[in-house]
């Protein structure tokens, strides 16, 4: 099979190229400039957002058995390119998100109701926040009028370079952490209860729908049915920090996730997903493709640190308003010398030391 996965890079696409390319060919788009491994496998540079890149790789590549769509995408651009995708090749796997379901008492099924359909906000369905834009691309699919696409619904994923807590990615809690500050973490997200699904394992559900034709014109989520407290996952964090460290970092539990409205941080995840309890049914995937087998989450969060912790440690770019909030906070500081560029320096002092509105804790 001749395969173009679009921005497959991350958690879930790096191992499914890898994968997929022990039997067919892979293509893989990346906006940064990476090493080809092997024959079947080829990564290409260019930005899948540029309709004109885009393009360029359908005509010339093509035909495509498979294209599985990582992009992020607003509603009206995917709206002006989802005839030209699903035209493009045999089967279109769409990467949604299980973030699309409100929320319930129940096992999530795939037909469980979606925020979309069920939310009175007025002010939050004006927005086309990632939940929302997700439903209405789903809909978009379904009411394309082919029928050759299938939805994925993964939820929170993680692997050694990916690790999240509550909403914060590892950028806004473990880098405060190996910098001896504290993290900051809303009681009312830590006693939920959540799922975190290993990326290779999300990688493996997707390779088993593709070429399938139960899968054709169908919805999935692929995400363990494990639960597992957000309280619980920090634990398994700082045992694992304590034992590679030798430092327990330090918690700071805050009543409320209020003050993440301050910075505009993820705010809406909180309140229409991380504030929800969180448990998955796999029946309707294991109906299509057979049995499936989940890493356990506190031994894959665990291994997946320990593996951070002794390479690099390389970090994405840093937000440094909420680290100067949550400084101001907890009294603490870094230094400047050790952020880099003084665009981010004055970013960082001057959300922390000049006088600011109200905070809220």
């Amino acid at each position: 099979m001749n395969i173009l996965i679009l921005g497959g890079t991350g958690a879930m696409g790096a191992p499914l190229a890898e994968l997929l390319a022990e039997e067919h060919r892979v293509l893989v788009t990346s906006r940064s400039l990476r090493p080809s491994p092997k024959p079947s496998l080829r990564y290409l540079q260019g930005d899948a957002h540029d309709e004109a890149f885009l393009s360029r790789v359908l005509n010339s590549y093509a035909p495509f058995d498979a294209i599985v769509d990582f992009i992020a995408y607003g509603t009206s651009e995917f709206a002006a390119r989802v005839q030209h995708l699903l035209t493009g090749t045999a089967q279109y796997i769409f990467l949604s998100s299980s973030r699309v379901y409100a929320c319930s008492e129940l096992s999530l099924t795939e037909t469980s109701p979606r925020l979309l359909d069920v939310s009175d906000d007025s002010t939050y369905l004006a927005t086309d926040e990632y939940a929302l834009a997700k439903a209405r691309q789903e809909d978009l699919l379904k009411n394309s009028g082919l029928w050759n696409w299938t939805i994925v619904r993964p939820y929170i994923t993680y692997n050694t370079m990916r690790l999240q807590l509550g909403v914060f990615e590892k950028e806004s809690w473990l880098y405060r952490a190996l910098q001896g500050r504290t993290i900051l973490f809303p009681q009312s997200i830590a006693e939920r209860d959540t799922t975190l699904t290993y990326g290779g394992d999300v990688a493996k559900g997707i390779s088993r729908l593709i070429g399938n034709g139960r899968a054709m014109g169908e919805t999935f989520h692929i995400a363990t049915p494990e639960t597992i407290r957000w309280g619980e996952v920090l634990e398994v964090y700082l045992d694992t920090l304590e034992t590679c460290l030798g430092r327990r970092p330090t918690v700071r539990y805050t009543p409320s996730p209020e003050w993440l409205r301050d910075v505009k941080k993820d705010y809406y995840a909180v309140c229409y997903d991380r504030l929800f309890d969180r448990q998955f049914c796999m029946d309707k995937f294991q109906s299509v493709c057979g049995s499936c087998d989940f890493l356990p989450a506190k031994e894959g969060l665990q291994r997946c640190l320990t593996r951070f912790l002794q390479g690099q440690r390389s970090f994405q770019k840093l937000h440094w308003k909420y680290e100067a909030y949550v400084d101001r906070i907890t009294g603490e500081h870094i230094p400047l010398e050790k952020i880099q560029g003084w665009k981010n320096k004055w970013r960082y002092a001057s959300n922390r030391w000049l006088p600011q509105s109200r905070q809220r804790i």
